[in-house]
């Protein structure tokens, strides 16, 4: 189950530095840019979550913060870094997390649907941030589906 991880969670990198770099590309479009907020929250909510799975608490991080380039940059690397080290260790897929979010409400969650929610997370404020760079002029949106991360990667779809 590690590798099954492993590639989705490279793939999950590949997908947000081909739009932080489409977003890079594309100034902002008047104050403050939804597309910069979202990604930086993307990035800030994945890594809330690497710190709950860690054991570590997220309640002192604002999962809005403002967009600042080297913030998300720094993120992105951290953010893969630290889930690779994580998933490569981890040996239960389907231990109980114990955690709280935001609002200090404490929740109990398997760490493979945790897993599968940070992906879907990211996939969903991606697919969100694509909309805004079409709507902003940007005629060609980097592919970010999965299938065709699998294609880069060849047959076995290595991470």
């Amino acid at each position: 189950m590690n590798e099954h991880f492993l590639r989705l969670f490279d793939y999950d990198q590949m997908a947000s530095r081909l739009i932080l770099t489409a977003l890079r590309d594309q100034p902002p479009a008047g104050e403050p840019d939804r597309k910069l907020t979202l990604m930086m929250h993307l990035l800030q909510a994945n890594h809330n979550w690497l710190l709950r799975v860690n054991g570590r608490s997220s309640d002192q991080s604002d999962l809005w913060p403002k967009p600042e380039w080297g913030a998300m940059e720094s993120l992105l690397e951290t953010n893969g870094d630290g889930w690779k080290t994580f998933l490569t260790a981890e040996t239960d897929f389907f231990r109980p997390i114990t955690y709280q979010n935001q609002s200090g409400a404490t929740y109990t969650n398997v760490l493979a649907d945790l897993l599968a929610h940070i992906i879907n997370h990211g996939t969903h404020h991606r697919a969100q941030i694509g909309i805004y760079l079409k709507e902003s002029g940007l005629e060609h949106i980097p592919i970010t589906d999965y299938i065709a991360y699998l294609r880069l990667k060849g047959p076995s779809g290595g991470a």
